[in-house]
């Protein structure tokens, strides 16, 4: 119904590359055998909150799908976070359950394991997405005390959804866009009020040229004005002396002479 891969190489992950081969295939098989027996544990041990057959086989439905199985421990103060953190990036996979369609995990702690600690699990891992079928499982056991066990099985993984850690990203980059959109407007605002200032102090040159412009158009003005005039006068004159040349010299009037 479904397969994990687990790339050889990645056994350098959590050992030393120059341990010995047969060391090496066995821890690699340890780890595998605790992945298995967690999910065989999570089946047919009694819990709070019991999961059985029929839950893993609800989440195994269809073919040819994505697997991530993986187990984890942690104890201290911060074993929610720190539990949740080991089985969501277990070392062997490539891959992490990012889309995933369906998650079946189990948490297993002592008659100690707080509620804020069920719900810290659980939302780190229900964050991955929200659209998912999630089936939950809690067991008690003894033997746990100071420390929490989570085994988690997500099959059709490989899918990109958006979580909220990258909605938080999105909203960051966006605040930080926006903050640099603010520094350009002030950059450019700076940069105008400096151009409206030097325009300031060019006003006067300008208003000083202006004028001057206007006092030559003044002088243009009224000399043209004045040639015109004499233009018209001498040519007035020129043709009241035509008239005189254009009459005879014997039919002229001659002034009377007073004797």
């Amino acid at each position: 119904n479904a397969f994990s891969i687990i790339p050889n190489d990645r056994i350098f992950q959590i050992i030393n590359e120059k341990t010995p081969l047969k060391e090496a295939l066995s821890a690699m098989n340890k780890i595998l055998a605790e992945n298995l027996e967690g999910l065989i544990e999570m089946i047919y041990s009694p819990g709070l909150i019991n999961i059985d057959f029929a839950d893993v086989k609800a989440i195994l439905e269809g073919r040819g799908r994505l697997v991530y199985l993986a187990r984890a421990e942690a104890q201290g103060d911060n074993r929610a976070e720190e539990g949740a953190k080991r089985v969501l990036q277990n070392p062997l996979y490539e891959y992490g359950i990012q889309g995933a369609e369906r998650i079946l995990f189990d948490i297993t702690g002592s008659k100690n394991l707080a509620i804020n600690e069920v719900e810290k699990i659980s939302k780190n891992i229900a964050n991955f997405n929200p659209k998912a079928k999630i089936i939950f499982g809690l067991s008690q056991k003894d033997n746990y005390r100071a420390k929490v066990g989570i085994t988690l099985l997500a099959v059709g993984c490989g899918k990109k959804i958006k979580t909220k850690t990258g909605k938080r990203m999105i909203k960051k980059t966006k605040a930080k866009e926006q903050k640099g959109n603010r520094s350009n407007n002030i950059i450019k605002a700076t940069k105008v009020k400096e151009k409206e200032k030097s325009l300031r102090n060019k006003l006067p040159e300008l208003e000083n040229q202006k004028n001057k412009e206007r006092k030559i158009a003044v002088k243009i003005g009224k000399t043209a004005l004045d040639l015109k005039k004499e233009s018209e006068k001498m040519e007035k004159e020129m043709a009241s002396k035509e008239n005189e040349w254009d009459i005879p010299a014997f039919l002229r009037r001659k002034p009377l002479k007073l004797r």
